[in-house]
């Protein structure tokens, strides 16, 4: 059968029950994909690489079901369903009765225009729809099967052994080979144990601002992978690596920071910080080999250089806030993030995450009661500090977002600090007491539940800077 003539002969307006606006066909290295202003039509070509195989009808059957199943798990208002195409290639009847000779899936058609990898060049991306991006990809991984699958260094040797034949100067990759594999055994224990942990799931496995459209104002994830299990079952972190590189390559490093401190905020995840930057890497060489497959050498070097750049080792610093309720220390952290790439810890949300709380759940608790309690004060500094360490220890700097009212409180960081030979600094947060009323007052959404009888007790109880720490003070 010849399928450009069945894609040809399918380019007639009597054979669809809608109105047709136009006909434009997209084409991948997989698909065809028939636009017709209202609803789109994919075609599976009939082809056999080494990670894709659409050889056979039934196969493309198939994947075509596959790929509807899959990705309505985040697009259910895109993907509407499998149809059969009958009759012949050159007079074909979509939906009809007889031998199918091919199957479509039917979506929903979008303007090109709506697809992140656009609108980031013309400034249509904000940190809204980053940081919305971010929670839908966080809860959408909490919800997905599980499986104790060991896939990960497979891939990552076979984009190396793929790329060498298709360069002549190796010495750049035979750099990141190494480093990979070196990283790999080095972080072996902490793929087992998220891998015993449930942390590899089936995942989207293509997460990049190619497969991302704005629709009805919000982020839409679509296109996943269905093709390849290996692909798809994978650490959540390949999916969070992968957005947040592809961003970087779109010259958009604030954002990739953003995404990840925002998907750690949600997921609570921040174990998943040591292996970031390996998938990082692996999937900007994935990037590259596929430049290489296009024929494109300038694109290959563009990523091959992204890749290794998450090699190079980063001396993290520690960073607290001290300021009462209202004085801006949350606004302050945010900027760091999206300028320094620090990682940001709420004492808000951590308080209510040991409680097994959502950030928006409300408890109305009265001063030194509920969540507003001594004791859970001491638990929540501990666990602040406890999740500083192993941020730190994974290579990233942290600013701890917390009121640090007590010296006591402010030396348990200046100790870890110290332990982990790294530098401390302090951010003053200060704003006039009306201010700080106002603020307060004008809360709607934000994590914290202090009011006005809170503040009024934090302005009581803080404690003045040592001439040590007032040293330590961060002037940005």
């Amino acid at each position: 059968m010849s399928t450009n003539t069945l894609i040809q002969a399918l380019q007639h307006p009597h054979l669809y029950d809608h109105p047709i606006k136009h006909f434009q066909v997209l084409e991948t290295h997989g698909a065809w994909v028939l636009l017709t202003g209202n609803f789109a039509y994919k075609i599976k070509k009939p082809v056999d690489f080494e990670f894709l195989n659409y050889s056979t009808l039934a196969k493309r059957k198939f994947y075509c079901e596959e790929e509807v199943r899959l990705n309505q798990r985040l697009a259910a208002v895109l993907y509407l369903g499998v149809i059969p195409i009958t009759g012949s290639p050159e007079n074909p009847v979509l939906n009809g009765s007889g031998p199918v000779i091919e199957y479509a899936i039917k979506m929903c058609e979008f303007p090109q225009s709506n697809l992140f990898s656009n609108l980031i060049q013309d400034g249509g991306v904000t940190p809204t729809l980053i940081d919305e991006l971010a929670v839908i990809t966080a809860n959408f991984h909490t919800t997905l099967p599980t499986q104790n699958v060991d896939n990960i260094q497979a891939p990552v040797q076979q984009n190396f052994d793929q790329i060498r034949p298709m360069i002549t100067e190796h010495t750049q990759l035979d750099r990141l080979e190494t480093w990979a594999k070196t990283t790999y055994q080095k972080l072996k224990p902490v793929f087992e144990h998220r891998k015993q942990n449930g942390f590899v799931r089936e995942c989207h496995g293509d997460l990049y601002l190619k497969n991302i459209i704005l629709w009805d104002g919000h982020p839409l994830v679509f296109d996943c992978i269905e093709f390849n299990e290996e692909f798809r079952w994978t650490d959540t972190m390949a999916d969070v690596g992968f957005l947040a590189m592809d961003l970087e390559d779109n010259g958009r490093a604030d954002y990739a920071h953003r995404l990840i401190n925002q998907y750690m905020e949600t997921s609570g995840d921040y174990n998943g910080l040591a292996v970031l930057r390996f998938y990082q890497s692996y999937r900007a060489v994935v990037r590259a080999k596929i430049a290489l497959f296009q024929s494109n050498p300038a694109e290959y070097t563009r990523y091959i250089n992204l890749a290794e750049s998450y090699t190079k080792p980063i001396q993290p610093e520690l960073i607290i806030t001290y300021g009462v309720s209202g004085s801006g220390k949350s606004t302050r952290a945010k900027q760091l993030v999206e300028k320094l790439g620090v990682i940001q810890i709420r004492s808000d949300i951590e308080r209510k995450r040991l409680l097994g709380l959502t950030s928006d759940s409300k408890t109305n608790s009265a001063v030194n009661q509920g969540i507003y309690s001594e004791e859970l004060n001491q638990k929540t500094y501990q666990r602040l500090r406890e999740l500083a360490k192993n941020i730190l220890e994974s290579g990233y700097s942290v600013i701890v977002d917390a009121a640090f009212l007590k010296q006591a409180q402010r030396e348990l960081f200046a100790q870890l600090a110290k332990t982990q030979k790294i530098s401390f600094k302090i951010i003053v947060c200060k704003v006039p007491e009306t201010e700080l009323k106002t603020r307060i007052l004008s809360r709607t959404t934000d994590p914290s539940e202090a009011r006005l009888d809170v503040l009024s007790m934090q302005l009581e109880a803080i404690e003045k800077l040592t001439n040590e720490e007032s040293r330590a003070i961060l002037n940005d």
